[in-house]
């Protein structure tokens, strides 16, 4: 909301945080259809997911990569799958998270490209140009050079080939920083610098939850997603081992493969993601391109075609019924959204004043209000003037409480969980759980407190 916010009412495309003009543009011009109907939000961002699900198909179809007889088996597996891929909902449903959608699709059209038939000359000038575009729009493209020579690779190509691919990345590279510093002022944002408080054990931990986060699902259980993932990729390498006389015709497509699997897993592994929620998808929407070609890529080894197609059937109903169930999360999750919203504009009619507490960020990982709660509020021309925000609850913070949050009276003081007291009727204090910084509010007259209890607004008038 606080980038529909600054779209909508401050007019701008960018911000000095996040300078993504073309993701924020496409917002913007979704906005000028049809306001703040989220229907059209999803139409384009399912759109460009087709889009990109036929790149996928016509780059298999094209990628000299591949033997001529399996494109087309390998181009139909790897489409299909990416279009369900459960993974994905957080660049598609998210309204915002269309940056990684659009982004994705500008790179995966440049490796299009690479195997047309235009001028080696062009092909320079658009594939450097659709980078640059990438970069407008969201950041996880940022590998796309690297990825571009491993595809091009031939063991008896000369360096030279790749000379002027170096040079053309390059020049865009700079072209973009030089944009970027002119528009924002800063090189590296807050969220940029983060990275340089990290340690080598956190990349290392971040690299499994990465590759874990490629193809399990969320839990809060740690240690059985690790105990998966190397079950997953002992399975894999112990049938590799069996069958490598067998493989031995794909194995240069197979590595060419994973090696762009791990360079389009760079950035989420320097940013993080959740294991515990669905908070990142979006940024391994570029990775799973190319994961679902090495999938099928796996399954094309089978030569049984009950097994082969036993194994796809296997796939297709994991991936739906995870997809199904992220779907009922986030449609949850706009309920909650417009739930709130409603009740606190009715409560603001006849309150002068109203403190909030507990008001969730999000729910399992889908996005409510992790920012810019008070700017929902001015886009649905709620009066914002009298209201207080004295504390969000984040995921983690509501699967460790009860079911129901209740609040509970004893002695003169009102506890809310997890850390809300109200003393006396005069004085609210809020204790952080992590930081036990220690917030103080002096109750207002006719004022009213709304805290969220996990499945409603529940009011304490004083």
């Amino acid at each position: 909301y606080k980038v529909m916010y600054r779209i909508i009412n401050g007019q701008s495309i960018y911000s000095k945080d996040f300078f993504r003009p073309l993701s924020d543009l496409s917002l913007y011009l979704c906005y000028q259809v049809a306001g703040l109907n989220s229907i059209v939000f999803n139409i384009f961002n399912l759109i460009i997911h087709s889009l990109n699900c036929f790149i996928l198909y016509s780059f298999c179809r094209k990628s000299s990569l591949f033997d001529f007889q399996q494109r087309k088996f390998i181009a139909i597996t790897s489409s299909l799958l990416f279009l369900v891929y459960p993974f994905h909902n957080e660049s598609i449903v998210w309204i915002v998270g269309l940056g990684s959608n659009l982004s994705s699709f500008f790179g995966f059209l440049a490796l299009i490209i690479l195997f047309s038939g235009i001028h080696s000359t062009w092909k320079y000038i658009l594939v450097s140009f659709l980078y640059f575009l990438g970069l407008l729009t969201y950041e996880t493209i940022l590998p796309l050079p690297l990825i571009v020579i491993v595809v091009l690779y031939k063991p008896q190509n000369s360096f030279r080939i790749y000379i002027p691919w170096i040079a053309y990345f390059s020049c865009t590279v700079m072209f973009y920083l030089i944009v970027r510093l002119a528009a924002t002022e800063v090189m590296i944002n807050s969220y940029g610098n983060s990275l340089f408080t990290k340690t080598a054990i956190d990349y290392i931990l971040n690299t499994f939850k990465v590759f874990g986060k490629l193809v399990l699902p969320p839990s809060d259980n740690s240690v059985l997603l690790a105990f998966l993932l190397l079950v997953l990729f002992s399975i894999t390498m112990l049938t590799a081992i069996k069958h490598r006389k067998s493989i031995g015709h794909i194995l240069m497509p197979l590595s060419i493969i994973s090696t762009c699997i791990a360079l389009a897993c760079i950035i989420p592994i320097m940013f993080g993601v959740s294991t515990h929620t669905s908070e990142g998808n979006r940024l391994i929407y570029f990775a799973s391109f190319f994961l679902m070609i090495w999938l099928a890529l796996l399954v094309s080894l089978i030569r049984i075609n009950v097994i082969r197609l036993s194994v796809l059937l296997f796939l297709s109903i994991y991936f739906l019924f995870l997809l199904v169930k992220s779907n009922t999360m986030w449609q949850k999750a706009g309920e909650i959204t417009y739930y709130i919203i409603d009740r606190v504009s009715n409560e603001r009619a006849n309150n002068d004043f109203i403190d909030l507490v507990n008001i969730p960020e999000e729910f399992d990982g889908a996005f409510i209000f992790r920012n810019g709660f008070k700017e929902a509020l001015l886009i649905n021309n709620v009066d914002t003037s009298g209201i207080r925000i004295l504390r969000m609850m984040t995921s983690i913070e509501a699967r460790k409480l009860d079911k129901t949050i209740i609040h509970s009276a004893k002695h003169g003081t009102t506890f809310v969980p997890p850390n809300t007291y109200i003393i006396d009727d005069s004085i609210i204090t809020v204790v952080e759980p992590f930081t036990l910084d220690t917030s103080y509010y002096r109750i207002r007259y006719s004022s009213s407190l709304l805290y969220w209890n996990k499945h409603q607004l529940i009011n304490l008038s004083y």
